[in-house]
C-alpha cells in the first residue's frame, strides 16, 4: 500500500508554498490530491516522487 502524505508533508518535502502547490496542480506539474473527506485530503507518495523526478529530469535535459 501507498503511502499518504499531507499537505504538510507536501509542502515539507518540496519546498514550496501552498498556493504555489496548487498552482503546481492546476498545470498539471504535480499530481491531484485524494479527497479522503470534505476537509482531509492526501497525496500518494509515488506519485508525487515521480512528479519530483519528472521534473528534474527537464531541468537537467
Amino acid at each position: 500500500m501507498d503511502k499518504l502524505l499531507t499537505r504538510h508533508q507536501v509542502l515539507e518535502i518540496t519546498g514550496i508554498s501552498r498556493p504555489t502547490l496548487y498552482s503546481a496542480i492546476r498545470a498539471g506539474l504535480l499530481p491531484q490530491p485524494i479527497k479522503i473527506s470534505k476537509r482531509c485530503v492526501r497525496w500518494k507518495a509515488s506519485e508525487l516522487q515521480a512528479a519530483i523526478d519528472a521534473a528534474q529530469r527537464t531541468v537537467t535535459d
